[in-house]
């Protein structure tokens, strides 16, 4: 999936129907594909002085120079050797009033979901010392099973990967999302607990990647 172009146009909506995932350790994120503009191997990257520990320098992608972040390190995460696996996910981020491309360094991509707004669930408040102001919404993604979700009227939250899902309540129409599998709604129906499922967090990049970009140092001369 490297080197993998997406070419968009236009001011993408906060959140869109489709999500590149990818993980951080044993996490799940992601997303919305219309803000990503380019997958690509991690390179080595010129290095800024004074940044913080989470900007790993920039590159110069065709003229255009980027910065770069650790996603772990921006996210309060372990940092870890890069390998592989390890990936640059190139995002269009909003300002106030332009728009920037970010790479952001993550462990490895992991794959496309196709999603309804009515999939998704609100991210919890914690309190204090739990930043969740990042997360936009959770998904969660059912694999290789039969996923029976919701009840009586009201319609199921969970996205299938490989199998069958079951999803809604009296007399509606379920919500689950299916992907190589088959999507049955209707009913009351009990959750299937042989399945295995992951919950993806799904990260709002504007807020997340725009803190420290107006004040980087000038890096034209790292081309």
């Amino acid at each position: 999936m490297h080197e993998e172009q997406y070419n968009r146009t236009g001011s993408p909506p906060s959140q869109g129907s489709e999500y590149l995932t990818f993980r951080l350790g044993d996490e799940d994120y992601g997303v919305d594909i219309l803000r990503v503009q380019e997958i690509r191997g991690w390179e080595s990257v010129t290095r800024i002085p004074n940044s913080p520990e989470y900007v790993r320098g920039v590159l110069n992608l065709r003229g255009s120079i980027v910065p770069i972040f650790d996603m772990r390190q921006r996210l309060g995460m372990e940092s870890f050797e890069y390998g592989k696996d390890t990936v640059v996910i190139v995002l269009r981020v909003m300002g106030k009033t332009t728009e920037k491309n970010i790479g952001v360094v993550v462990d490895e991509v992991s794959d496309v979901l196709d999603a309804q707004h009515s999939t998704i669930c609100t991210a919890p408040q914690f309190g204090g010392g739990v930043p969740t102001e990042y997360i936009t919404g959770l998904l969660d993604v059912v694999q290789g099973g039969t996923s029976a979700a919701g009840g009586q009227g009201q319609a199921g939250s969970a996205v299938v990967q490989g199998g069958t899902s079951a999803a809604g309540g009296q007399g509606q129409a379920g919500s689950a999302v299916v992907q190589g599998g088959t999507s049955a709604a209707g009913g009351q129906v009990e959750s299937d607990a042989t399945t295995d499922s992951k919950m993806v967090m799904l990260l709002d990049v504007d807020k997340l990647l725009n803190q420290d970009i107006e004040a980087e140092p000038n890096s034209e001369d790292a081309a």
